[in-house]
């Protein structure tokens, strides 16, 4: 089954919707001109444009960009609904490949964005007064619903390399470096290290050592040279002065008074 309406209206964009539901087939992409959002019911499609191809996912969103011809081939039975229309920016979603946008949602988001576009693909056959403003409305509503999770998402990702890099043992990167491996500058990379964590990456990195240096203290043994260098301090007057400001004490009245009875 594969309806569609085709309209040009006063407003800016050309809108075309339809529903796809479809076995195995091979059909070529049409109105390559502008966006095409596809919510997939189920089955499996594989879609190729420009020498890159996808395989899309039951419950999933896809964008593709416009401007190259693309190819759908159903390996088996496929349902969906379909969008054509104009966006002024490309969405923030995740580019799994050239051209090709995904946004994996939550079972809740997922059923929100359904209902949406199920709710512009009727309105738009209805052609009632406004439709084109309302299918506006639901249309980018799903496509800001995906830059938001994908953002959510992205700086978690981020954040999480971010601790990963600091945690290091034996490594020491700078904080440029690890500003630029997690894709920011580094005044973004410390305001979003302390909106997540509540303290900067270099704090965060310090306590993370002085906590170290605070085990190998308990499990004695070792001389207070040896555990500023094992816990990747370069100075040992540093290393006590720092270790006082957290713990209240220094090495040596810590260490004194572990081993109290």
């Amino acid at each position: 089954m594969n309806k569609a309406i085709n309209i040009t209206s006063p407003w800016q964009y050309d809108f075309t919707c339809g529903y796809k539901s479809i076995g195995a087939e091979a059909w070529p992409g049409n109105r390559v001109g502008q966006w095409n959002l596809l919510i997939v019911l189920g089955g499996a499609c594989r879609i190729a444009m420009a020498g890159h191809a996808v395989e899309t996912e039951p419950h999933t969103l896809l964008l593709i960009a416009p401007g190259k011809p693309r190819a759908f081939v159903a390996t088996e039975s496929w349902s969906c609904y379909w969008f054509h229309f104009s966006m002024p920016r490309p969405p923030e979603w995740q580019e799994v490949a050239p051209g090709f946008f995904l946004f994996r949602p939550s079972r809740p988001d997922y059923r929100r964005s359904l209902l949406a576009l199920m709710d512009a693909h009727r309105v738009s056959m209805e052609l009632k007064p406004g439709w084109h403003e309302l299918v506006n409305n639901l249309v980018e509503g799903v496509v800001i619903r995906g830059n938001n999770a994908s953002k959510c998402v992205s700086e978690d990702n981020r954040m999480h390399l971010a601790r990963e890099l600091l945690d290091a043992r034996g490594k020491n990167y700078g904080m440029d470096v690890i500003a630029r491996k997690c894709g920011m500058s580094r005044a973004l990379f410390y305001r979003k290290f302390r909106e997540a964590y509540g303290l900067s990456p270099r704090l965060y990195r310090e306590q993370k050592m002085l906590r170290l240096a605070q085990v190998m203290i308990e499990d004695g043994g070792s001389s207070f040279s040896g555990i500023c260098e094992r816990a990747g301090f370069s100075d040992l007057c540093y290393f006590s002065r720092r270790f006082r400001k957290m713990f209240g004490m220094s090495p040596q009245q810590y260490r004194t008074k572990i081993r109290l009875p």
